[in-house]
């Protein structure tokens, strides 16, 4: 059961994100990210939480990629977005993460205006 569930809730999450891309056609799969774009990063289990109560996930939010082209993503350092896909700006921030989480559950999209 856990894995039918899994299984529709990432389609779910996948229409989601094709649905949040800027361009009309683009896709998470090719709609790649530009200077001034506004990503949405939400990571599902938590990284860092506190010793008393329940866990804070301090690393999903919206984050801004700079005049450089540039996004710093706590814990992973700085990303070279500008020119990236949602999928590969994605799979940069999960390498990362893979040294405090052996599968890390990283959703991006582009932040709505």
């Amino acid at each position: 059961m856990k894995s039918f569930r899994g299984i529709a809730l990432s389609l779910v999450c996948a229409g989601f994100c094709w649905a949040q891309t800027a361009r009309p056609g683009a896709t998470r799969a090719t709609y790649v990210i530009a200077v001034k774009d506004t990503l949405t990063v939400q990571v599902e289990r938590p990284i860092l939480s506190l010793k008393f109560g329940p866990p804070v996930n301090i690393l999903s939010g919206k984050y801004d990629v700079d005049k450089n082209g540039i996004v710093y993503f706590p814990h992973v350092g700085s990303i070279k977005a500008e020119g990236m896909t949602l999928q590969q700006f994605k799979d940069a921030i999960v390498e990362g993460l893979k040294v405090y989480d052996k599968s890390p559950d990283v959703r991006v999209t582009k932040a709505g205006k």
